[in-house]
């Protein structure tokens, strides 16, 4: 290099390399108060859930584990790790699916299939793909309870809180050990106990435990410090008695439903239910489905979403002849009354201030995971509730009462690092749920093409041979 060009180069980086890209004091203040921002997503539309509204041009700011700051200013992004331009589109709290089951070897043992590993990753892409970050697995097994230790942080799968695998008198609607039959109140503390030590969220029942079962369940879950949630159970006295019981949550909207009558007016099961500060999942979108099993089989079979499904389940519990809705004589117009029934519930509770939770009840026969929500929220809609009221059934209202949802449910500071970015605003149309922009996992940033990838990868992977 000549002498000219060497000092030309020298004052170059000693005035305007220096001047370009050397931190300033502010930046450097800037990086060390938001070294944690893993990813801030600017100039958005944001539907923070807690009101019917959005807050335009904004900034939110991620770590790993909660959100740091939503601001107008942003100036914090600077020090994020990655920055998305959110221009136009909206951000909006992840969906929790309140009401779910999940392939596990505890299916595969009960149902006598060959015990193998399952790809979990797989298994809970269709969460993902569907705007879902949290979700509720009412009927847990030690390889779920595995795979969450194993996960951590990441952005292989949505939030998971686990129940118990169902506790249930003789005979089990589902074998052991996808349920744990307790036929005497000793069994019972003895699961509970055990259950609790395994590392369980809660406890799950089915609707037939004798009564002196039943009161063992609710007083040792009370006694290790879980709660229990379930069916409406046969034994008790009436609602009365069971709401005041000490049992916090009901996993189906439907089973109140079929106590309505002329004795028990729709505004006397709502005051209960806020009495006793107990949770409802809604589920409703079970007995339509049924319905349809019965008059229209082949259709929802040939649904698309369909492809997503591990044959494990499908072989075993949905498809021809073990399908238990398939049975000649099925009622179909039991299950169009009910879920008729079922329906007009929801505007009223909702209005009385019952918790109703968003619950897809997957993977009941032809209840899609990932799918299955988003049309739940399209029946809540139809039932008399808002986009925005169906909404905080999946985000807000488990946020303030379900345990293990407690950080989720709204965007703001100090919540948990979840969120959905969306091209335009679901509080408007929710079918654009089912295609978000991005999913944001624990500040991870998955982008549609991820998105995508995953999907595919994933119907490659539990595509029979």
């Amino acid at each position: 290099m000549s002498c000219l060009l060497r000092a030309a180069a020298i004052i170059c980086f000693g005035v305007t390399a220096c001047q370009s890209s050397a931190p300033t004091n502010q930046e450097h203040q800037l990086q060390h108060e938001y070294k944690e921002c893993v990813l801030a997503v600017t100039n958005v539309n944001v539907i923070p859930m807690t009101d019917n509204l959005v807050i335009s041009g904004q900034t939110v700011l991620f770590g790993q584990s909660e959100i740091i700051e939503i601001s107008k200013k942003g100036t914090g992004a600077v020090a994020c790790d990655r920055i998305v331009d959110g221009k136009n589109r909206y951000l909006m709290p992840g969906l929790n699916d309140l009401h779910t089951h999940v392939e596990n070897t505890a299916f595969q043992q009960g149902f006598g299939l060959p015990t193998e590993t399952l790809p979990y990753d797989i298994l809970l892409t269709p969460y993902l793909v569907n705007s879902i970050t949290g979700i509720r697995i009412l009927s847990g097994s030690p390889d779920l309870l595995a795979y969450r230790e194993s996960v951590g942080h990441s952005d292989r799968a949505p939030h998971l809180v686990v129940a118990s695998p169902m506790l249930s008198a003789t005979p089990p609607v589902l074998p052991e050990p996808v349920t744990r039959i307790v036929d005497d109140p000793s069994a019972a503390r003895a699961a509970i106990r055990d259950y609790a030590e395994a590392g369980y969220d809660f406890i799950k029942i089915r609707r037939n435990l004798s009564l002196p079962v039943y009161e063992a369940v609710i007083e040792e879950a009370h006694l290790v410090g879980m709660h229990v949630d379930g069916h409406v159970t046969q034994a008790a006295a009436g609602l009365d008695a069971l709401l005041s019981s000490g049992q916090v949550g009901f996993a189906h909207l439907d089973e109140f439903a079929l106590r309505i009558s002329d004795e028990l007016a729709i505004e006397n099961l709502a005051e209960m239910l806020v009495e006793c500060g107990c949770y409802v999942s809604t589920a409703i979108g079970v007995m339509p489905n049924i319905a349809e099993q019965i008059k229209n089989y082949d259709s929802l079979v040939a649904r698309e979403e369909m492809q997503v499904m591990h044959p494990l389940l499908t072989n075993a519990f949905w498809l021809k002849p073990n399908n238990p809705y398939l049975r000649e004589g099925a009622p179909v117009e039991f299950f169009d009354d009910l879920a008729q029934k079922t329906s007009d519930l929801v505007r009223p509770l909702y209005d009385a201030g019952v918790p109703l939770l968003a619950g897809s009840d997957a993977i009941n026969p032809m209840i899609v995971p990932g799918y299955g929500l988003l049309d739940e929220l399209d029946l809540l809609v139809e039932a008399g509730l808002s986009p925005f009221e169906a909404l905080r059934t999946a985000t807000a209202i488990p946020a303030k009462s379900v345990p293990g949802f407690e950080q989720s449910g709204f965007l703001e500071k100090g919540r948990k690092s979840n969120a959905v970015l969306l091209a335009s605003n679901p509080l408007a149309d929710l079918a654009v749920l089912g295609a978000p922009d991005a999913v944001i996992l624990d500040g991870s940033y998955l982008d549609q093409q991820t998105l995508k990838g995953r999907l595919n990868e994933a119907i490659k992977t539990v595509k029979q041979p």
